[in-house]
């Protein structure tokens, strides 16, 4: 293919070269800069590419753009002749429609999809029957469109099918560089790298459209040569590292270069219509020094500008922190709210993907926002409020295999700290939702239990005995019997009334709560052995700490004693400070954990919790350590 391709451009150049130097070329021809500017732009372009990437479908149409390009221009360097110059009248026009099917086949490697696939036929047929109707019809009149030859009858017909199938080739144009911004905005890291690099071909087609508007011929030729010169390099960039930063560049000073040019132009204008008008010199050096005075300033504000553009607000940590700031201000939902904060970081540092984790107390996930696609390799911030670690942030870089910089990484890091606090706020109002609906399920079942108590044990007994007192009132001689019976019935009312209320507020913690730990340790021994220490005043607690205390010093006993392997437990509870804080601790063989369907250390903290308070569990190799810190 390679070979093919440089013979025949080989071929073609010699025969431009002699067709000129026999002078066989006759008569102005418009169409001759652009497809010289197309076989200079495109061909070496093309090949390079197919020589580095094989197979490069880029690589091909830009080739064959360069080819028929070179077609155009042979045929108009033997114009003379008769067969060259009704050549030289429509081989211009091939080349752009492989122009615009270039546009929908970059970069060349992937698939295109149906969009792509649609616009990419849509321009190849409407541009092989538009070349066709053009060489037909000059076949048909010859000069038709050098010499503006009067068309008629079917010459006419196919000038209409002509200018109808080129704009079908124009809307698909429009349809492939709408396709490229979409793409420019949605597609991976390194789509968007390559797709950039069309940035700077294209600001200077439109330039030089708009210029050629206004009468300056030819303009668009920088952005011609831009542009096969921008795919290559795309292309052909390994890790695309620098691509970025080329874009950059060379927008800046595509958009500098038009500034100046056009500050200095202005600056002539206007003194030219002063006394300095007829002093040249004066005038060009103090254009010239306008542009000198002026250059400085608007570089820096035309490159803030395009480091926006291309990669946020990086150089504008103080506006990504006050923004973050105003939506969690305005924030009602703090679900929501994580959402928005990762969109925002997304969105304002160009960066391709972001994922935000909220942990729980035990390390776990809670929950995962996502923005974006998934990346290799992201970046990871620590998210840490109020000496706690609540989850992490991670952020993937723009291009793949890059890390961030200094800058970028302490801005994030600080983003991250902002975030913590959202997180944070979100799993406290998680934490408090599921500890409302467990106390509020633990009430029910509390009171469902109670119910059944009172209706299967208290309620037939009572029954029993108001018969049996009934009785004793009509049968005289059987009454001692019948109110002994009913002594023992009110007696084991009694004893069930008091299981009920123990069930409610245990009846051991009527003598004190350390005296009820002490009593309920004793009654664990002797192996494993418990020893009990306290220090404080423990008299002053309230109920609802003492019956938590209670509760969770047995059920941390009772675990121990069955499931560790313990010699030797230690409970200790120290009511010195402003909390309460205990700690039950053994040195059995560790690894206790919460685990699916246990509900003994997840009831330990939901009580602890209940009552503000913190909960810790820590086992290792040489035993298991439970803490708590309740407010008195």
């Amino acid at each position: 293919m390679l070979l093919t391709l440089t013979i025949g451009a080989g071929l073609l150049s010699a025969t431009v070269i002699a067709g000129l130097a026999l002078g066989h070329t006759a008569g102005s021809w418009p169409t001759i800069v652009p497809s010289v500017v197309l076989v200079l732009g495109c061909f070496p372009i093309g090949l390079f590419v197919l020589r580095a990437r094989p197979g490069n479908r880029v690589g091909l149409s830009l080739s064959l753009v360069g080819i028929t390009a070179l077609v155009a221009v042979a045929a108009t360097a033997w114009s003379a002749l008769g067969t060259p110059a009704w050549l030289a009248e429509w081989a211009w026009w091939p080349p752009w429609v492989l122009v615009v099917a270039t546009l929908t086949l970059y970069p060349g490697r992937a698939a295109i999809g149906l969009t792509r696939t649609r616009l990419l036929v849509a321009s190849l047929a409407a541009g092989s029957v538009s070349t066709v109707a053009l060489a037909v019809a000059t076949g048909l009149s010859p000069g038709l469109l050098t010499a503006a030859v009067q068309a008629e009858g079917a010459v006419r017909a196919l000038l209409v099918v002509a200018a109808t199938t080129m704009l079908v080739v124009v809307g698909a144009a429009i349809g492939s560089v709408v396709d490229l911004v979409r793409r420019a905005r949605s597609g991976s890291p390194v789509e968007r790298s390559r797709l950039r690099a069309l940035l700077p071909a294209g600001m200077l087609i439109v330039g030089g459209l708009t210029v050629e508007v206004v009468g300056l011929p030819y303009a668009t030729v920088p952005g011609l040569l831009a542009l096969p010169i921008g795919m290559g390099i795309a292309i052909l960039a390994h890790h695309l590292d620098d691509l970025d930063l080329l874009v950059n560049r060379a927008v800046v000073w595509l958009i500098l270069t038009a500034l100046l040019f056009a500050a200095f132009a202005g600056t002539v204008a206007l003194l030219s219509t002063t006394a300095l008008a007829g002093e040249p010199i004066v005038v060009s050096a103090l254009g010239t020094a306008a542009v000198a005075v002026g250059f400085d300033p608007v570089r820096r504000r035309v490159q803030r500008a395009v480091d926006r553009l291309l990669f946020g607000e990086t150089d504008s940590p103080v506006k990504v922190l006050s923004d973050l700031g105003r939506r969690m201000q305005a924030a009602v939902d703090p679900g929501e709210l994580l959402a928005d904060l990762v969109a925002a970081v997304g969105t304002s540092l160009r960066v391709p993907y972001v994922r935000m984790e909220v942990h729980g107390h035990d390390g776990l996930t809670l929950t995962t926002v996502e923005d974006g696609r998934p990346q290799p390799g992201p970046g990871e911030f620590v998210m840490r409020a109020h000496g706690e670690q609540v989850g992490r942030l991670l952020v993937a870089p723009r291009r793949t295999g890059e890390v961030f910089t200094s800058r970028e990484a302490e801005l994030l890091q600080d983003i991250a700290g902002q975030a913590a606090i959202a997180a944070r706020s979100y799993r406290v109002t998680l934490e408090l939702r599921q500890a409302r609906e467990s106390l509020v399920r633990s009430r029910e079942d509390e009171r469902l239990r109670i119910r059944r108590d009172l209706h299967d044990g208290l309620g037939p007994a009572l029954a029993g005995a108001r018969m049996q007192v009934a009785a004793a009132r009509h049968v005289a001689d059987t009454a001692p019997e019948l109110l002994g019976s009913v002594q023992d019935t009110l007696a084991e009312c009694s004893r069930e009334v008091r299981r009920i209320v123990d069930n409610i507020r245990p009846g051991a913690l009527d003598r004190g709560l350390l005296p009820a730990i002490r009593h309920r340790a004793d009654a664990i021994g002797p192996v494993p052995q418990v020893t009990v220490e306290a220090t404080g005043d423990l008299n002053d607690l309230g109920a609802a700490v003492e019956v938590a205390v209670y509760r969770i010093v047995t059920e941390a006993l009772s675990n121990a004693a069955h499931h560790s392997g313990a010699e030797h437990l230690r409970v200790m509870l120290d009511g010195t400070g402003a909390q309460l804080l205990v700690e039950v601790r053994d040195d059995g063989r560790g690894g206790a954990a919460p685990r699916e369907g246990g509900i003994g250390l997840e009831s330990m903290r939901q009580r602890t919790e209940e009552l503000g308070g913190r909960f810790a569990l820590e086992s290792g190799t040489t035993g298991t350590v439970i803490r708590l810190t309740l407010p008195r």
